[in-house]
């Protein structure tokens, strides 16, 4: 208590002050690395959450393609160029469905029992397109044709 008995006015007054600023500013920084690592938080979520919506919206177009891939295979003779470029599309379609499931499922977590269901259903559809094109290919229209119309 000496110190403050013999300090003069100005020294008391700072004394009291200069603390006050500190604690202050720290807040002030606490509040700024809080309110800055929040933001990143939210743009991270943010581009996340786009990139897996267009993944899945590729997804959902590649498999409108397998549909489309199956259909031209069975429009082809098994012997022909054509059905064989018909069933490369198809496996390559079949092949980005699941990765770009698996893509979206990584960017957001939250969501994997979404995509989940979503693939199952495609695989249901990916087997009955796997048995029109083997009955195609096998010259089997009838049976090729029920099963793309099962397909649809």
């Amino acid at each position: 208590m000496s110190f403050l008995q013999h300090a003069r006015i100005r020294t008391k007054i700072l004394s009291l002050i200069i603390p006050l600023c500190l604690v202050g500013i720290g807040g002030d920084i606490l509040i700024a690395k809080n309110y800055s690592s929040s933001g990143e938080t939210y743009t991270d979520f943010i581009s996340n959450e786009t990139s897996a919506e267009i993944n899945m919206a590729i997804a959902s177009q590649r498999l409108v393609a397998v549909v489309y891939d199956a259909y031209q295979a069975f429009a082809y003779d098994a012997a022909t160029n054509g059905f064989k470029v018909a069933q490369d599309d198809y496996q390559q379609s079949t092949k980005r469905f699941f990765e770009l499931i698996n893509d979206s499922r990584g960017l957001l977590p939250s969501e994997a029992s979404s995509f989940a269901a979503f693939e199952t259903d495609a695989k249901e559809v990916f087997s009955i397109t796997d048995k029109a094109i083997e009955a195609g290919a096998a010259n089997r229209d009838t049976e090729a044709k029920q099963l793309l119309a099962q397909a649809d």
